[in-house]
This record gives C-alpha cells, sequence and structure tokens, in this order.
C-alpha cells in the first residue's frame, strides 16, 4: 500500500465520504454501505478504520448484540398490536443462556465504536427482549454499554418498545438525547427523564415530543422536566413538542443557558402576566443572550405580544401560534405586529410564521395598517400567515410588502374567506423580488392588461404555485398571464375553494403548452 493510504487520517476521510448520503428512503439518507465494506475487505489496513465508520451509526443494539457467541442467543417472532390498530411483527432476540466474562470480548470491542443510535425504520425489524438489558444490567451493573454514546435517539411508535430502551445507555458521553413517544407507554417517561438528568450533565441538543400528553402524569412529567434542565448547563438545542403548558421555572432556567440558540415549541401557560413574561423572557443580564431561532404557543396575541417586546435579542428565525380558539380585537392583533418594530430583530430575522385565531374583529384598514407594522422587517426571506384576518391583505399591501423584503424567497397567505388579493397584484413581487421561489396564496384570479409586466419583468424560479381556496375567471385569460408571469410554471396544486374545474381548465393548458415546447 501507498504510504499516503496508510494514514488514520486519509482513511477516515475515504471512509466518510462513502458515508454520505446520496440516496433518499422514506425520505432518510442512504449511506453507501455496500461500497465502504468492500473497499474494506481489499486490504488488511482498512479494516480498523472501515470498522469504525460502519459501526458509528447504529439503528438498534441487536447488531452489537448479535457478535456475542451464537449460542448466547436467539431469535424469535412475536405479533403486537399498537393502539392505532397497526400490528407489528418483529424479531426479538432474547439470551438462552447466564452470561459469562467469555462472552463479552466480541462486544467490549465494538460497543465503543458505536456513537450515534438512532430510531429503526426496518420493515422487519430486530429488537432484544428487556430481559437481555437486565441480564446486562446485573452482569455489569456500573459499565455503560456503549462507552462512547453520543447521540441517542429514542422514537417509541410501539407501546412496548420503550421497555427495550435501557437506562443502562444514559451516560455522561450523551450530548444528544431525543425522544419521542408516539404510543402510551407502558412505563412513565417522566421516569426516564429523571435518570437523564443525573446522568446525562453534557446535553447540547435536546428533543422531546409526545403525541398524547393526556395518557402521562403532567405533573410528574413537568417536575422530571424542570430536574432535567437545571442539569444541561451545555444546551444549545431545546425542543418540546408535548401540548403540555411549559413551567416558569423551565423557561427560566432556558433564559439562563448561556449557550442556548435554538428554543423550539414552548407552550406558554395562561394567566401570565406582562411583568412575569418580563421576568421570564427579558434579554437583560445576559439572558437569552445566544437565541437566534424561536418556535412558542401562546394562549392569545397580548401573551405573545409580551414575549416579543421582552425578548430583545437578534432573532433570525420565529415561530408562533397564537389563540387558535379564541375571538381575538383587531387592537391586540396591532400590539401584537407593533411589537416587531424597533426591535433588535428587524435587520436579522429571515423567515416568521405566524398562526393565529380564526376570527378577529375589526376594520379591514386597521387589520391592513397592523400587517404593515411587518415591513420594518428588512432581512425577511420567508413569511408564513395562516390567519384568517389576512384575508383582508389586498393589492396595495402586497405592493408594500414587495417594496419592504426584496431578499423574499417564500411568501405563504392562506385563510378559508374571499380573498382581496388579485393575480394583477402579484406583479410587484415579480419587479421587486428576484429572489422568490415559492408562492402558496389565496387569490381572486381574472386577466390583467399584459401591458402592467413591464418587458424583461417575469419570474423564472416559480415552477409551482400553491393555492388555497383561491377563485376564478376566465381560465383561458389567467392561463396567458401566468405563462407571462412565470414562464418555468409546470403544475398548480389547489386547495378547496369553489373554482377547481377551472383551475383545473388552467393546469390542462399548462401540460399542453410543455407537451409542445418538448415536441419543438
Amino acid at each position: 500500500m501507498h504510504p499516503c493510504l496508510n494514514l488514520t487520517e486519509i482513511q477516515a476521510v475515504i471512509f466518510g465520504h462513502l458515508l454520505k448520503p446520496d440516496l433518499q428512503v422514506d425520505g432518510d439518507p442512504l449511506p453507501d454501505f455496500a461500497t465502504l465494506a468492500s473497499v474494506a475487505r481489499t486490504c488488511t489496513a482498512f479494516t480498523e478504520v472501515a470498522l469504525d465508520a460502519l459501526w458509528r451509526d447504529q439503528t438498534s443494539l441487536a447488531p452489537l448484540l448479535q457478535v456475542m457467541p451464537a449460542d448466547l442467543w436467539m431469535l424469535t417472532l412475536r405479533t403486537e398490536e399498537a393502539s392505532t390498530g397497526e400490528v407489528a411483527r418483529p424479531k426479538i432476540l432474547t439470551f438462552v443462556r447466564d452470561l459469562q466474562e467469555a462472552d463479552c470480548s466480541r462486544f467490549d470491542y465494538y460497543a465503543p465504536k458505536i456513537r450515534r443510535l438512532l430510531a429503526s425504520r426496518s420493515s422487519e425489524p430486530v429488537y432484544p427482549d428487556e430481559t437481555v438489558f437486565h441480564s446486562l444490567r446485573s452482569y455489569r451493573p456500573s459499565h455503560p454499554l456503549l462507552p462512547n454514546l453520543a447521540t441517542l435517539r429514542i422514537d417509541i411508535m410501539h407501546p412496548k418498545h420503550i421497555k427495550r430502551m435501557p437506562l443502562t445507555l444514559l451516560s455522561p458521553t450523551i450530548t444528544t438525547l431525543n425522544i419521542f413517544v408516539r404510543d402510551p407507554p407502558p412505563y412513565e417517561v417522566p421516569a426516564f427523564l429523571s435518570d437523564a438528568a443525573r446522568t446525562c450533565p453534557n446535553i447540547r441538543d435536546f428533543r422531546f415530543s409526545v403525541s398524547n400528553p393526556e395518557v402521562m402524569d403532567t405533573l410528574a412529567l413537568n417536575e422530571a422536566l424542570t430536574a432535567l434542565v437545571s442539569v444541561m448547563h451545555n444546551v444549545e438545542v431545546f425542543d418540546i413538542h408535548n401540548r403540555v403548558p411549559t413551567t416558569p421555572d423551565v423557561i427560566w432556567q432556558l433564559g439562563n443557558f448561556a449557550a442556548l440558540r435554538c428554543c423550539e415549541t414552548i407552550s406558554l401557560p395562561s394567566g401570565l402576566s406582562g411583568s412575569e413574561i418580563q421576568r421570564l423572557f427579558s434579554a437583560g443580564q445576559g439572558r437569552f443572550s445566544k437565541l437566534r431561532h424561536l418556535m412558542f404557543t401562546a394562549p392569545d396575541l397580548d401573551t405573545a405580544a409580551n414575549v416579543i417586546a421582552a425578548l430583545q435579542c437578534p432573532l433570525n428565525y420565529l415561530d408562533t401560534s397564537v389563540g387558535k380558539q379564541v375571538l381575538q380585537p383587531h387592537f391586540a392583533l396591532a400590539r401584537f405586529m407593533a411589537s416587531f418594530e424597533r426591535h433588535r430583530c428587524v435587520s436579522s430575522l429571515t423567515t416568521l410564521w405566524i398562526y393565529g385565531s380564526r376570527k378577529i374583529d375589526g376594520p379591514s384598514d386597521s387589520i391592513r395598517g397592523a400587517f404593515r407594522s411587518l415591513f420594518s422587517l428588512a432581512a425577511l426571506e420567508s413569511l408564513y400567515l395562516n390567519l384568517s384576518c389576512t384575508s383582508e391583505l389586498d393589492d396595495d399591501w402586497l405592493a408594500g410588502a414587495a417594496a419592504a423584503w426584496p431578499r423574499l424567497r417564500e411568501l405563504a397567505i392562506c385563510h378559508s374567506n374571499p380573498p382581496k388579493i388579485t393575480l394583477a397584484g402579484l406583479i410587484p413581487l415579480i419587479r421587486n423580488c428576484s429572489r422568490l421561489s415559492d408562492l402558496w396564496f389565496s387569490i381572486a384570479a381574472r386577466p390583467f392588461d399584459s401591458d402592467l409586466l413591464l418587458p424583461g419583468f417575469c419570474n423564472t424560479r416559480i415552477t409551482s404555485l400553491f393555492l388555497h381556496k383561491s377563485t376564478i375567471v376566465s381560465p383561458v385569460g389567467v392561463f396567458r398571464c401566468l405563462v407571462l408571469m412565470f414562464p418555468k410554471l409546470k403544475t398548480i396544486d389547489v386547495v378547496e375553494g369553489e373554482g377547481r374545474e377551472g383551475w383545473a381548465r388552467v393546469s390542462s393548458l399548462l401540460k399542453e403548452s410543455m407537451e409542445d415546447e418538448d415536441e419543438g
């Protein structure tokens, strides 16, 4: 072998390149394990580094357990039914005799190579039985199973799967801990979080999701989360999706984390006073000093406005859901939107998502005026508004938006009411927003005079339009306008609305025009 290839660092680069995902299976990256294994077998000098690469990421502990002597374990099929009615037939690995010291030699060789343990998406997964972990824990009570584990993802899609997630996997080496619970677990998740608080003080990335928190003890869950965040002094990413209000104690602890840059889906409880919100979220005294990415849910617009006003940090990303089931007054909307003016994020915020009340009561001019407050966000690149009152936005407002946001790449304005924005109202976006590539709109589509489009002005980035409850008059005329505005347009996806037949005609004309281009 050439000396240059015999360097461990060079071999690591080669095998790391093979592990870079080239394919996608069900949306997940698929590394080229087959080629990596073939290269590893061509030369004995490659073996060690190749094994490191092959074992680095695992979706189950079953492969590790199967390197142990064959007379120690066996596989059996088991039929299980989830609460959703889905039937699973996993292969279950069990020990058939007592552990001995000689059984662990190959286990001890491969276990330190595993750095990330992720959820398996195999159609026929192999799961170690819970008795296997009892045996390992009893045999080596103070010995971590995976001494170099850095990332642990627990994806609990079936009630019995959590039983197979051993507490012995928790260790101080873990920096990324992701827990996803989608079915009622047979034991309390809070107990697992409490153990994590004791054994994982170095977590930097923590994500916790419960799809059905009503089956759990909410008090115990919040107590466990409070204990966990009290020791996560190095946390950079904190993500909770549990539909259970986040306690003030947890929010207070998060604000003290000097490294926190991403905080997702805090669910604010009802009844928080303005002074309490100021205490929890104020960026003074170094609180939330590194925060750049925030997702939160507020019970009403006033609470959301108080959070934005208190949190004076240069956010890049903000996603907020506000009072979905509550009737909101227009002056509360105005106060919420005004909280962005003169905010520290006016020159840094690139992405803004707002979900809101089903109904906001007030004059149309007042509602449009409230949304003009967003024009101060000069760096905005992506805006998603899903509020019923956005039906009041018109062509004049959209022209102001196009002038205020020249960097805009994505724009979505969704509602269920008759739209006031017309097809011609999109022209300012074409003139001023040259980077625009995604549009999701509710519009009143009718043909316009082509002279309104100045020669040479069009958008060649947009290939698909997503239209929600959009009306249409004269499909042929609308088609002609669309191809002038978006010459690369290929598809139109229409969600709901009374004009579906008209939009189907436009889609048919688009298809015919593309076929003519191909033939030409």
